[in-house]
């Protein structure tokens, strides 16, 4: 088990444009060498482990895989899931001027990973799909 990553792909499947398939895009993940690839509805939102491979080494492997698969050429947006507790564990209820929303978690609990939040009970608020 590695690193965990959320990749995130702005402009599939919207207006008709950048139509991905989700299972087509955990596809092409899983052939760049991530695991536990799991993808959130039709938001090119992906969450994968990314083993001992650093972030600079996955943005660069995965905007060649889009591209080359499905000619889709962005700017990969990749977070860590240390990077993205800091972030919501530095979030202010109302900053920003938006109320806090605490019913749009991912887990209800601590575990990192699909298959622990379903062997504890959890309850994740937001469906990954493999």
């Amino acid at each position: 088990m590695g690193e965990t990553f959320v990749a995130l792909l702005r402009g599939i499947n919207v207006g008709g444009n950048n139509i991905i398939p989700m299972a087509d895009l955990r596809d092409t993940f899983t052939a760049t060498g991530a695991t536990d690839v799991a993808t959130y509805i039709q938001s090119g939102n992906v969450l994968f482990d990314g083993g001992r491979d650093d972030h600079d080494t996955w943005v660069e492997r995965l905007e060649a895989a889009l591209a080359e698969r499905f000619g889709y050429h962005a700017r990969v947006t990749l977070r860590s899931h240390r990077e993205l507790r800091a972030i919501v564990g530095d979030a202010r209820p109302g900053s920003a001027g938006i109320p806090m929303r605490t019913d749009r978690t991912s887990c209800s609990c601590s575990a990192r990973r699909p298959r622990q939040r379903r062997s504890r009970g959890c309850a994740p608020v937001m469906a990954w799909t493999r």
